[in-house]
């Protein structure tokens, strides 16, 4: 196992919070990260998986751009791969490059951090704002 050694104080007991904090508020996402892996989250409760184990195991979750407890925790709504982020970074760079000297860059809404969609509201047809609006617009035609 790189990165952790068993027994170490310094990240077993930070990274094993993190874990039950994930498997609290992201328990689907966190399932995924380990089935990547080829793992389970039941591994860490039956003992099959390791203190030392689990906690390096979340610090790779968390290393990884392309997790999806990284990407619920950042609420985006999906998670991008690394060619879609290496493309839009890309359109992006070019995409200032060409707007000349002295312009402050733009910085490129990506569509994955973007919010949900919101829902449109659906205003009833005797609705007395409508109703007043129509009679302004029928009074200028």
């Amino acid at each position: 196992m790189v990165g952790c050694v068993e027994g170490c104080g310094e990240c077993g007991p930070k990274r094993i919070f993190e874990f039950y904090q994930f498997r609290e508020h992201y328990p689907a996402q966190l399932e995924a990260d380990f089935r990547k892996r080829g793992l389970h989250t039941r591994q860490f409760f039956d003992g099959s998986l390791s203190v030392a184990e689990t906690a390096w195991l979340v610090e790779e979750i968390q290393k990884d751009p392309e997790s999806a407890v990284v990407g619920a925790f950042l609420n985006w709504r999906y998670v991008p791969s690394g060619a879609e982020r290496a493309a839009w970074d890309i359109k992006e760079l070019d995409f200032n490059a060409n707007r000349g000297r002295g312009k402050t860059p733009i910085k490129l809404q990506r569509p994955w951090e973007t919010a949900k969609i919101p829902e449109p509201v659906m205003v009833p047809l005797d609705d007395p704002e409508r109703v007043a609006a129509l009679a302004r617009l029928k009074t200028l035609t």
